[in-house]
C-alpha cells in the first residue's frame, strides 16, 4: 500500500502543474502527498508529544513559520546533500547503498519533505540522470526547547526505495520551471 501510495504522489508531483499552496508542503498540495506525509503533531512519537505547558511539540518548533521557501530549501536537505558527498567520497559506509551508488552521482530533486513522527524530517528524492529510482532519507535535529534553537542535523537512514516510476529529465525541468523555488541539490 505505501508503495502504491509513493508511487501516485511522484507521479501526481512530478506532472502536476499547480503551486504549494501548504506551509507543511514543499512541492504540491495533493490528496497523494496528503496521504503519505506525516503530521507534525501525532502524539504518538517522542516529537510529537505536545509539552503539558505550552502544548506545543518539538516539531511545532522545528518548523514553526516555515514558507514554502523554507520547505525548498533547509538543513534537512542540506545534511542528505552532505551524507550522500561523504557516502560517495567513501567517509561513510552504507551498505544498502552499496548496489545502488551509479544512481547517485550529480544532483537531485525533492519530491516530498515532511516532519518525521520520530524528529526532524522524512525527504523522498531521485537524481536527475535518473528520475525513476526514488531514495528516502530521514534526517534529525536536536531542538533546545528553551532557546528555540535546532542544531545538529544527522542523516540517520537513507535507502533505496524499491520503486521503478516513469518520470522524465523533461518532467523535472518542467517542475521547476513551474516552480522557482525549487532547485537540484
Amino acid at each position: 500500500m505505501r508503495e502504491l501510495l509513493l508511487i501516485a504522489t511522484l507521479v501526481t508531483l512530478l506532472s502536476c502543474t499547480c503551486q504549494n499552496t501548504s506551509n507543511k508542503r514543499s512541492i504540491v498540495d495533493s490528496p497523494a502527498i496528503d496521504a503519505i506525509s506525516y503530521s507534525a503533531t501525532n502524539e504518538d512519537a517522542e516529537s510529537g508529544v505536545a509539552d503539558d505547558a505550552t502544548g506545543e511539540t518539538l516539531n511545532d518548533i522545528r518548523f514553526a513559520g516555515w514558507t514554502k521557501k523554507e520547505w525548498a530549501d533547509n538543513e534537512y536537505i542540506r545534511e542528505v546533500r552532505r551524507y550522500i558527498d561523504a557516502y560517495l567520497n567513501g567517509d561513510i559506509e552504507n551498505p544498502d547503498l552499496d548496489a545502488h551508488k551509479g544512481y547517485m552521482q550529480g544532483k537531485f530533486i525533492i519530491a516530498d519533505i515532511s516532519p518525521c513522527l520520530w524528529g526532524g524530517a522524512f525527504i523522498y528524492f531521485s537524481f536527475y540522470d535518473y528520475p525513476e529510482k526514488v531514495f528516502a532519507a530521514m534526517v534529525y535535529s536536536d531542538v533546545d526547547e528553551k532557546t528555540r534553537v535546532v542544531s545538529n542535523y544527522e542523516c540517520r537512514s537513507l535507502t533505496y526505495e524499491d520503486l521503478d516510476l516513469n518520470i522524465t529529465q523533461e518532467e523535472i525541468r518542467q517542475f521547476l520551471k513551474e516552480s522557482p523555488e525549487h532547485k537540484m541539490w
